[in-house]
């Protein structure tokens, strides 16, 4: 991603996370999204085995609070294997997973 906003001059920088938990969480994941930043999120594995070694764009969240008060979090994502829109549960995603994003 540096090398190409590099070549077309684009002045913003890259960040990079790696590993769900420790390079981001629910929580780092919100608030760029709650700023508008999308998010590109490179999967081993979504815990549905639907992706696998594949990156999605994230352009949202949905959380759902249930009836025993725990909160389910769920990332709004568009990729070019859907026209629609879908959504990961974060909980199921592998450890082995990474997100890359400009500001």
């Amino acid at each position: 991603m540096q090398s190409l906003l590099k070549r077309y001059q684009i002045k913003i920088t890259c960040y990079s996370g790696y590993l769900k938990s420790i390079g981001f969480t629910i929580n780092s994941l919100k608030k760029l999204l709650d700023k508008d930043i999308p998010i590109i999120l490179n999967l081993s594995d979504d815990g549905r085995k639907y992706y696998k070694n594949h990156s999605v764009l994230v352009i949202g969240y949905k959380e759902i609070v249930l009836s025993n008060k725990k909160t389910m979090f769920f990332l709004k994502v568009k990729d070019n294997w859907n026209k629609e829109t879908s959504y990961i549960d974060y909980a199921k995603l592998s450890i082995i997973s990474s997100i890359n994003y400009a500001i």
